[in-house]
């Protein structure tokens, strides 16, 4: 007598064809199970495109949030330290600089500033970390459970049409299933790539910050802390550093997602922002 074929816990279909001499029923069951295979793959494929989206979209907020820990503590700092020690700054509207006044030394936007960079900014940086390392960035966040589909063996109790028709149910979950995950997966793919645009523009503009900075510590080394005593081409190397200063300050404290998960739409507006100001500074 020969063995019925199995496939693990799954009874195999010349198994399901013997029970009954009907073409219908064979058919039926047939049909069954290859619905139920592909609901099961269509479902499984969607869980692993949605986790490994995931895990992208959390290391690039974890690299970003490094990002901005590592320029909060040197260039951000750097130019606090020694922006505050020059005195009677002037930005003028005749030399194009009155859009900087807020942040002159002693003023309360130069203050906050100068908190920002050692308190606030530093916890929101936290926040974003804390994000993606611990987890509430996950699958399980956005997804609905993943639908469980009977084995082949459960269809044996049924007559071939019942079980034919639960199939077809079951492929359709799988279908909404894959959907969801296909939105998701857009969802998460925007995070994604604002996360490496913000990193760009960041790494370029500190870039330039960096070496503005060191501009500024050598013009206070040579010229001293009086601005009056500035030649114009130092007044503006100055405005140039504290241009990009508010500019880097504005992407640290930029939020990237909602509280909802969502992307920010403001963290578009400021990465336009960013590139206006790198295209000026390539002009120069």
């Amino acid at each position: 007598m020969p063995l019925p074929i199995v496939w693990g816990a799954v009874v195999g279909i010349g198994v399901l064809t013997g029970l009954s001499n009907s073409g219908k029923t064979k058919s039926n069951l047939r049909e069954a199970e290859g619905l139920i295979d592909a609901a099961n793959d269509k479902a499984t494929e969607a869980k692993e495109f949605v986790e490994m989206a995931q895990d992208k979209t959390v290391k690039a907020i974890e690299a970003l949030g490094q990002l901005k820990i590592q320029v909060l503590k040197t260039s951000m700092t750097d130019f606090v330290e020694n922006f505050e020690k020059i005195k009677e700054v002037e930005f003028t509207i005749q030399n194009g600089m009155n859009d900087m006044t807020k942040l002159l030394p002693g003023t309360p936007g130069f203050k906050e500033l100068k908190q920002s960079t050692h308190l606030k900014t530093l916890a929101r940086i936290e926040s974003i970390l804390n994000f993606g390392s611990f987890g509430f960035l996950t699958a399980s966040t956005f997804m609905p459970n993943m639908p469980v589909f009977p084995l082949m063996s459960t269809i044996l109790n049924m007559k071939s049409q019942t079980a034919l028709n639960n199939a077809k149910a079951n492929y359709e979950k799988a279908k909404v299933y894959h959907s969801q995950a296909k939105t998701i997966g857009l969802a998460l793919k925007a995070i994604f790539l604002r996360c490496e645009q913000i990193y760009g523009l960041l790494e370029q503009l500190d870039s330039y910050f960096s070496k503005s900075v060191g501009n500024l510590r050598i013009i206070i080394e040579s010229s001293g802390t009086k601005w009056p005593k500035y030649s114009i081409e130092e007044q503006n190397d100055i405005y140039l550093c504290v241009q990009i200063a508010q500019t880097v300050k504005i992407v640290l404290d930029t939020s990237l997602l909602t509280e909802n998960g969502e992307l920010d739409k403001k963290s578009e507006e400021m990465v336009s922002q960013g590139n206006m100001l790198l295209q000026k500074i390539a002009r120069l």
